[in-house]
């Protein structure tokens, strides 16, 4: 505001103008420098605080996917559904099949699968076509993870109907499972279901409904 002296000329008056004119100048180009600053720091912060948010945001979203529950795939399930087979004591043969049988029924059951093996290979031409035989050399190569060889001895016990057929179809549903063929194990699965077995119908039921088809 303009200085009203009368002890002044026009001359200092018109100075005094000036100078409280350029006076304004600067204290509006200061002000309007302070203004953009501030504008340009609170755009700053409101970046830094939405990539704050979108990383908690994304961290949220990680730790519930992890934390829900998904479908297992086929070897985690064989593992989760396999147990070994329980066979009887008893069994019928000559005293050779016997003798090599029970023997190697005792390393498979102390968990000597390897030695199990070695003992059961010389019998397999004098006993392929006998059941407990087939189902047990199945069992040793399914725990020696080899499952594309006992699915063939497995299709064999199967043909001969009864508890062997309802047997040799739930370990060969875990076999092709094992080996991620999930139509084929649901397919068996079905069957098992349609026999009726109730105890196999409930494990058929159950594994069925978890195999990622």
């Amino acid at each position: 505001m303009t200085k009203n002296n009368n002890n002044t000329g026009p001359l200092e008056q018109l100075l005094d103008r000036i100078s409280e004119t350029e006076l304004d100048s600067r204290r509006r180009e200061k002000y309007n420098r302070l203004k953009a600053e501030a504008i340009r720091n609170r755009k700053a912060r409101s970046r830094r605080l939405f990539v704050s948010l979108a990383a908690a945001s994304l961290i949220t979203v990680i730790i519930v996917i992890n934390a829900v529950p998904g479908k297992l795939d086929g070897s985690e399930l064989y593992n989760k559904f396999y147990t070994p087979h329980e066979f009887p004591i008893e069994y019928r043969g000559s005293d050779d099949f016997l003798e090599g049988f029970k023997e190697s029924l005792i390393l498979y059951r102390d968990g000597k699968i390897e030695e199990a093996k070695k003992n059961l290979d010389p019998l397999l031409v004098s006993e392929e076509n006998n059941p407990d035989y087939l189902l047990l050399l199945s069992q040793i190569l399914m725990q020696q993870k080899n499952f594309s060889s006992s699915i063939v001895y497995l299709t064999q016990v199967i043909e001969f109907g009864g508890s062997y057929e309802r047997t040799g179809q739930w370990y060969l549903a875990l076999a092709y499972l094992a080996l991620n063929k999930y139509d084929r194990c649901a397919e068996i699965l079905g069957s098992i279901i349609e026999n009726g077995d109730p105890k196999l119908s409930k494990m058929a039921r159950k594994l069925r409904r978890k195999i990622p088809l």
